[in-house]
């Protein structure tokens, strides 16, 4: 039986700074935890208020910044490499999501959702990247299963997270010559607020478990919707040292729901 060194992963995220993106809630949220547990120093952006939390080695520093505001952007993070230019790795888990169609998705949507989803993670990681280049540190994106199969009513969510993808991959093969790795996590059904603001009622959570073939979806294989701290352990492990030869990868961690596509 295989022996893991918790004690050994936990001295390795001690001295370590990461930027992560959408911490407020959700899958963000739990990244951040996660990381502050095993003692790693995290930054974190959102455009909600947050407070300070930490423990005796690890730390939450919060940043209230609106990813879709550029301006604020750069000024915000030239201001953070300023105060602490030591960076390990970037996780950008922010994300809108606006239900529409192809004929109902207006300019204002299908631009908001690219600023927050894709742009402002290029920014986060254009300016981490000399940071990252000297610690050969790792960047995971947090995509969605909605890239690697279409849904109904997701045209620009799925659509920004397939750019997402391709933009990941093609930063780890820059770099990779440096050490610094790039993957994404790409969840399917997660029980977060944005997933909740989905179902409109009591039997949603069922359906969506044993599938709608009307709406083209086969359900999930493993029978539940996957939580926030399950999407949190696979981060982490991208992070850690025992990812060091992992990159340019896409993992989708969905329960089996796009049966591998």
């Amino acid at each position: 039986m295989v022996t893991v060194n918790f004690q050994h992963l936990r001295a390795e995220f001690e001295q370590q700074v990461f930027w992560v993106t959408g911490t407020k809630q959700g899958i963000g949220d739990a990244i951040a935890h996660w990381l502050v547990a095993r003692g790693a120093t995290v930054v974190g952006f959102d455009r909600q208020a947050q407070a300070v939390y930490g423990g005796e080695v690890g730390q939450f520093i919060p940043v209230q910044l609106d990813l879709s505001d550029e301006t604020a952007l750069h000024a915000t993070l030239q201001e953070v490499l300023n105060t602490t230019p030591r960076v390990d790795g970037v996780v950008n888990a922010a994300g809108v999501l606006h239900m529409a169609t192809c004929a109902a998705i207006t300019t204002a949507e299908w631009q908001q959702t690219f600023a927050v989803n894709v742009t402002a993670a290029l920014l986060l990681i254009q300016h981490a990247l000399p940071a990252l280049t000297q610690s050969r540190g790792a960047i995971v994106n947090i995509g969605s299963n909605a890239a690697h199969v279409p849904r109904l009513g997701m045209l620009a969510y799925g659509a920004s997270k397939a750019a997402l993808s391709s933009m990941t991959k093609t930063i780890g093969l820059e770099y990779g010559k440096m050490g610094v790795r790039a993957n994404m996590v790409s969840p399917g059904s997660t029980d977060t607020p944005m997933q909740r603001a989905l179902w409109h009622d009591e039997h949603a959570k069922e359906r969506l478990i044993q599938g709608d073939l009307n709406s083209y979806k086969l359900g999930i294989p493993l029978q539940k919707v996957a939580t926030v701290d399950e999407i949190a352990a696979v981060v982490g492990f991208l992070l850690s040292p025992a990812a060091s030869h992992v990159t340019l990868q896409d993992i989708v961690v969905d329960g089996g729901a796009t049966l591998g596509a």
